[in-house]
Formats: C-alpha cells, structure tokens, sequence
C-alpha cells in the first residue's frame, strides 16, 4: 500500500522567545549604544531611538507588552497595568518624553539630560528583571 503524506498546514512564522533573560538582552544592547557615543557626536535622534528601542524590546520580552507599536503614553498605562513601582514609571516617562521631544520636536538636549536618559532605562531593566529561582530552591517547596 502506498500512503501520502498530508500536506502539513503552512503557519505563520512564530517568533521565538529569546533563550537569553530579558534583562540580559536589553543591558548587553544598553552598553553597546553607550559605546557608539552616539549623542556625544551629535547623533541625538539616532541615539534616542536606539535607547527607546531597546526599552521597548525590553518591555516585550519581558511582560510581552507590545511596545513597539505603542506611543509613549500608552508605554506608561501598559508599565501601570503591571503595577510597576512609581518611582520607574516616572524615570521611564522621562527618558521617553525627552526621547520624544528629540526625535519629534528637534528637541537639543543637554549631555546631562542624555546621560540621565541612559541611566533611567539601565536602572528600570536592572530593577524589573525577572529572578529565576534555581531548580534546588524549587524542590524544596
């Protein structure tokens, strides 16, 4: 007996959840930008939007919030849904609203401004990561 084989149904390409932490991606990204020295050549805009993309990266692999078809504001009700302590929702929305006066607004920030830009997004992944218990702490439960 000959058997055909069924046509498999063909899927949409699924992307994978990275295999690598979240936090991991995002801070390996983060010293990347701040080694192109972007904004200290004057590249604001550039360097804005790689800093927001990368947040935004962060906050899908991370709650799978879709940020990065999400403006600024709606960025900060999605970070309020997840009960995101106050205090980084305000450092966040700084560095957003800074990049959006930069790359809509032909915004000139001020080195500080910059760094402090940076620094916000570095301390929110640091502080929202995801801590994996290990297995052994597991089975003790």
């Amino acid at each position: 007996l000959l058997r055909i084989k069924k046509k498999k149904p063909i899927l949409p390409f699924i992307k994978e959840k990275p295999k690598t932490p979240a936090h991991l991606v995002a801070l390996k990204a983060l010293e990347a930008l701040r080694l192109k020295k972007l904004w200290q050549q004057g590249e604001y805009k550039h360097y804005y939007s790689e800093l927001t993309d990368i947040l935004r990266q962060y906050l899908e692999n991370r709650w799978n919030i879709q940020a990065m078809e999400m403006v600024s504001n709606e960025i900060i009700d999605a970070l309020n849904k997840q009960n995101t302590e106050q205090e980084l929702i305000q450092k966040i929305q700084y560095t957003l609203s800074h990049a959006d006066s930069v790359k809509f607004a032909k915004g000139q920030p001020v080195s500080d401004e910059n760094q402090l830009s940076f620094d916000n997004v570095v301390y929110f992944v640091q502080e929202t990561k995801l801590i994996e218990e290990s297995k052994e702490n597991t089975k003790e439960k």
